[in-house]
């Protein structure tokens, strides 16, 4: 898997406007500077319930703040973003 296969699944199964080039701009994030971890990653949402999933790091340069790094995570069957505590 590569961070654009991800960003075709992703926008295929899902219709969502993460990796919307506006979307992207308007955080401060880029393609170029996402990083898809190798490993499968298991998290529990703020729900409590587990998921496997794709994890990737962006490094995020606002306009008005100070760069940092950012990380989101992706379920492996439904590609929706899964929120963290």
């Amino acid at each position: 898997m590569t961070i654009y296969e991800l960003k075709k699944n992703y926008e295929e199964k899902t219709g969502g406007h993460f990796f919307d080039p506006e979307t992207l701009k308007y955080w401060g994030e880029s393609i170029s500077t996402m990083y898809l971890y190798k490993r499968i990653t298991t998290v529990t949402d703020y729900k409590g319930i587990k998921h496997s999933c794709y994890t990737i790091s962006v490094k995020q340069r606002p306009q008005d703040a100070p760069p940092r790094v950012n990380i989101y995570h992706f379920d492996i069957e439904t590609f929706q973003e899964v929120f963290t505590c």
